[in-house]
């Protein structure tokens, strides 16, 4: 008859190897693999899907950009640069500098601008 342990003992079962143990072993690393392969896979649809989103989100507010041209003899104001700036910027400053006539236009939408005085 089998010992029955005592109230003070610790019963530790050991594992058993069954036959089909290594089997299950085998195919629990390729299913491991084939988990992997899938994660790698799902990562590069991840990726594509925020491309898309962000694609479709640029193009829906693209769309309400208005472009405009300038033609040479346009005045224009010139926004204030806050980096090297002679003016002081602040809240209640102007954001703007004094009219600037249009010059030239550039290839790639810029233009070259002249004071009202005639300076650059």
């Amino acid at each position: 008859m089998p010992r029955q342990p005592d109230h003070h003992q610790v019963v530790v079962a050991r594992p058993r190897h069954q036959e089909g143990d290594l089997e299950w072993r085998i195919e629990n690393e390729g299913e491991l693999h084939l988990s992997l392969d899938l994660v790698e896979e799902l990562y590069n649809l991840v990726t594509i899907w925020k491309e898309e989103v962000k694609w479709r989100m640029a193009r829906y507010f693209d769309k309400y950009i208005r472009v405009k041209k300038f033609i040479e003899g346009d005045l224009v104001l010139k926004k204030v640069d806050v980096v090297g700036s002679s003016t002081a910027v602040g809240k209640l400053n102007p954001n703007w500098v004094v009219p600037y006539i249009v010059e030239g236009s550039l290839k790639l939408e810029g233009y070259h601008l002249q004071n009202i005085e005639g300076c650059p």
